[in-house]
């Protein structure tokens, strides 16, 4: 299923954006994408964690986002 989430890269690049993807990418390969499209040249921390800001949860590296309650309207931290 495809989703719409807000993602956040106050860590990184003062910078929000809004994108639509599937739910059934890992966290990594959903970095993947984001530093792909805004072309980001900074390194990534280690663990490629995601915070879903407005559920207070957490998940990183291979964890798929599905699986992990991410769906439409979430706001997403890369860490």
């Amino acid at each position: 299923m495809y989703i719409k989430v807000t993602v956040d890269l106050r860590h990184y690049i003062e910078k929000e954006i809004d994108l639509r993807l599937s739910d059934q990418y890992t966290a990594r390969k959903f970095i993947d994408i984001v530093w792909e499209i805004e072309k980001i040249k900074q390194p990534r921390r280690e663990g490629d964690f995601i915070r879903i800001e407005n559920k207070a949860n957490m998940l990183g590296g291979d964890q798929i986002l599905a699986a992990h309650g991410v769906t439409n309207g979430d706001r997403l931290v890369i860490l």
